[in-house]
């Protein structure tokens, strides 16, 4: 086997264990009635604390990434995750709840260690292809664990806490896996004398910003990551604000259906890429991508049919799925020599900058007392304006190409 295929698989099988936690569909119902939390404190007071831990922690991880080598963060990622599931399954307060999102946070904020880690260790001409294995493993481990915590469920095996207790063995094991990972075997910006990792720094960041694709792709990913995790965290309040009388709460088989799609189209992805990554289709794939992910928010949240907004969640969740992918090898594409932590770092905290902006506006109540519906009508807008400036953008490039072939 080629080395770049067994690091990939050694990655992707991280990735997968990771992100098979069979009690993520069912959190706020297990909050609810196990944690005797109500839903507004769900919404006000414990969520949002993930949100702010998240975006404080993301300023240094890409840093701390490049300098400890990748593989020492990821494995902090498995860890906090045994810390999160042991706290979250412990605790008997809501201040203890509150700690362990702050540790869910760290868990968040090093995920950039396992996104770059694969371009610090293989050629660039495999990066749509480790790309897709990555991410389809990430959404392969969602799917499993949701159909299993459907099943679970459904069956009365077992009750939402027991749950809980799968997904902290899954962060175990993949904690474990991690020493199975080969080395990155220098730092990039930590490797060379004092005055000079600043210098690379500037440089880097300069370089890879000023090139135009590279800006609309991380526009995009800043924009995709942050709705997402935005939409994730408080869709099952939505769910239950719009029906909570349902006897069977099918959560965990939404989740696995729109993983299992996310998927498919992680993987379409890189022959499609392939065939459009020209300039101009970069701007129509983008407002195109972008519009819909706003109507679908739409759908989900306008609507006093669950199963309607169950269609609008899974059909944003693929959108964002096929966006995200393609947008994280079309920017490890464009990059200049090793610099990918630091650039997949800053869209993650500008990502952050974004939900932080949007959970103290309209989440907290600090600003906006909106309900949850509202809340994500203003997600659908955020999806909406973007399409707009990368329509406009679209409609400037064709009017200056059309100037300069007729001068």
């Amino acid at each position: 086997m080629e080395l770049w295929l067994k690091i990939s698989l050694l990655l992707s099988v991280f990735g997968f264990l990771r992100e098979t936690k069979p009690s993520t569909p069912f959190f706020t119902d297990f909050l609810v009635d196990f944690k005797n939390i109500t839903l507004d404190q769900v919404l006000r007071d414990v969520y949002p604390i993930g949100t702010y831990s998240y975006m404080v922690l993301a300023i240094v991880a890409f840093l701390i990434t490049d300098y400890l080598r990748y593989k020492p963060l990821i494995f902090v990622s498995g860890l906090t995750g045994i810390i999160t599931w042991s706290l979250i399954l412990w605790s008997q307060s809501l201040i203890g709840i509150q700690i362990a999102e702050v540790s869910y946070g760290i868990y968040l904020a090093t995920e950039v260690s396992y996104y770059t880690y694969i371009y610090a260790k293989v050629e660039r001409e495999k990066y749509e292809t480790v790309t897709a294995h990555t991410r389809s493993a990430v959404f392969l481990g969602r799917f499993i664990g949701s159909v299993l915590g459907q099943i679970l469920v459904f069956t009365r095996l077992m009750d939402y806490k027991e749950l809980h207790y799968l997904s902290l063995g899954t962060q175990i094991t993949c904690t474990l896996w991690v020493f199975l990972l080969p080395k990155v075997s220098s730092s990039i910006y930590f490797n060379q004398k004092a005055a000079k990792p600043l210098d690379l720094l500037k440089r880097h960041t300069v370089t890879s910003f000023s090139n135009l694709e590279v800006l609309q792709w991380s526009l995009w990913y800043a924009l995709g990551n942050c709705g997402f995790v935005q939409v994730t965290s408080y869709i099952q309040v939505l769910w239950i604000t719009i029906d909570d009388t349902q006897d069977i709460i099918w959560n965990g088989g939404v989740e696995a259906l729109a993983t299992l799609f996310s998927v498919i189209v992680t993987l379409l992805a890189e022959k499609i890429q392939k065939s459009l990554m020209k300039n101009r289709s970069n701007l129509v794939i983008l407002t195109l991508l972008t519009a819909f992910s706003g109507l679908s928010l739409v759908m989900t949240a306008k609507t006093a049919n669950l199963y309607v907004s169950y269609a609008g969640y899974m059909t944003f969740s693929t959108l964002y799925a096929f966006t995200i992918t393609i947008c994280a090898s079309a920017i490890a594409k464009k990059l200049e020599d090793d610099s990918f932590g630091l650039v997949f770092g800053i869209n993650t905290f500008v990502a952050l900058v974004m939900q932080t902006v949007l959970t103290v506006t309209v989440v907290s109540g600090d600003v906006f007392v909106l309900n949850i519906v509202q809340q994500f009508m203003v997600y659908a807008g955020f999806y909406f304006l973007f399409a707009i400036l990368y329509g406009c953008n679209l409609v400037y490039s064709l009017i200056t190409e059309r100037k300069s072939e007729k001068s």
